[in-house]
């Protein structure tokens, strides 16, 4: 009886190199389509880009989701991460169309130490996907536009997108996350190029 009692002891630790192991990670990266080319610079000066803002779980990298049934409930996918956090992927995109649109002059980030003539701020409210019948995901944030000698807001504006996903997985989710906050930058340069008073 000891022996045998030996014999599972011994067995035991090597079960769980028979199961199934945990699932890999899966990263993504927020790759946005450039609106349309600007025909001249509707920012003038050096323009800083700031870091978006993001409270609690909107600032992690893990891919958030909620359901429609259940809108004030959010929950995050455990092996499903972006590349970076959503508030570095979104400044680093929005400077990235910045400058291929031509929309403004030089555009930089913090690091560089660059004195800027404009900053833009941004505010991430909402950067979820939302499970149910019709999957889609929701972009909401907040943009502002200011001028640095004097401080004066140019724009402030809140933008929110909701675009439907073609499969209800995490990868459809990333696709939509894509084309949802292209819109919501092409309508943010749309406002700018309105505001006659920022020249």
């Amino acid at each position: 009886m000891t022996r045998v009692i030996l014999a599972l002891a011994l067995l035991l630790p090597l079960g769980g190199c028979f199961g199934g192991g945990a699932p890999s990670d899966q990263f993504y990266r927020l790759a946005v389509p450039a609106p349309v080319v600007s025909p001249s610079p509707i920012l003038p000066g050096v323009v800083e880009v700031g870091r978006f803002a993001a409270e609690g779980l909107t600032g992690e990298r893990a891919l958030l989701y909620s359901y429609r049934d259940k809108p004030d409930q959010v929950a995050r996918y455990g092996y499903h991460l972006w590349v970076e956090a959503p508030p570095v992927l979104l400044q680093n995109q929005l400077v990235r169309l910045l400058r291929e649109t031509r929309a403004a002059s030089t555009v930089v980030t913090a690091d560089l130490r660059v004195p800027p003539d404009i900053l833009i701020e941004g505010r991430l409210r909402r950067f979820e996907q939302l499970v149910g019948a019709a999957p889609s995901v929701v972009v909401e944030m907040d943009l502002g536009v200011i001028r640095v000698r004097g401080g004066g807001l140019l724009l402030l504006r809140n933008y929110r997108v909701e675009k439907p996903m073609v499969g209800d997985q995490p990868a459809d989710a990333v696709v939509a996350f894509q084309g949802a906050v292209g819109e919501v930058f092409g309508h943010f340069l749309a406002d700018l190029a309105e505001k006659t008073e920022i020249r």
